[in-house]
């Protein structure tokens, strides 16, 4: 075996610290995630009106969202993040509820920007949007793509992160109630947002 050979195993060992150093995995090494976030932004959608006139709104970028996460490390500076989680936005009555709701998919690359911060430009597709109305005809929308913009703040000494985004999409409505809305020139809701998620990884 060549000296060179010999001298390139006897790093190995070391190579797995040197790595920890400056990244919170290894490449190839995937890391799961449980989202948590906050959102607002987009169009208004409906308005909830209460006996005292205050009134509560309903939007198309808000408000809580909850889902997982897969983060890859590709090389050095890239990693690719995939996302799936339930968007929603309330608005309570005592006679009755409206809700906001959609399933997100998102794939989202990064660029390393230094130790602590990683930059990220990628696409979302959103799901089955409905807004469901307890005292009047539901509202249901096409699947939408957007595009995601987001920055994370890696915490430090953890392999979860911070990620302030801005997500821009727009909702056509395609149904109210049991009537299809195909023949008819709709208005599209715009239902970009920002937001800040905490990704809690394990």
């Amino acid at each position: 075996m060549k000296k060179s050979t010999l001298l390139l195993l006897s790093l190995l060992p070391l190579a797995p610290t040197a790595f920890a150093n400056d990244n919170p995995h290894a490449i190839g090494d995937p890391v799961i995630s449980i989202v948590f976030g906050l959102t607002v932004g987009g169009d208004e959608l409906a308005e909830l009106e209460y006996d005292d006139g205050s009134n509560n709104d309903i939007t198309a970028g808000g408000f809580g969202l909850v889902g997982a996460g897969l983060n890859f490390k590709l090389q050095d500076k890239f990693s690719l993040q995939l996302n799936a989680a339930y968007h929603w936005e309330v608005a309570s009555a005592k006679n009755g509820d409206l809700t906001f709701s959609r399933i997100e998919l998102e794939i989202v690359p990064y660029y390393q920007l230094n130790k602590s911060f990683r930059l990220g430009l990628g696409i979302a597709q959103h799901m089955n949007p409905e807004l469901d109305s307890d005292s009047s005809s539901n509202v249901k929308y096409d699947h939408s793509n957007g595009f995601v913009l987001s920055l994370v703040y890696q915490l430090p000494d953890s392999k979860s992160w911070i990620d302030f985004r801005y997500v821009n999409i727009e909702y056509k409505p395609n149904k109210i109630g049991n009537l299809s809305l195909d023949d008819y020139d709709v208005k599209t809701f715009d239902g970009s947002s920002v937001g800040v998620s905490f990704n809690w990884a394990f």
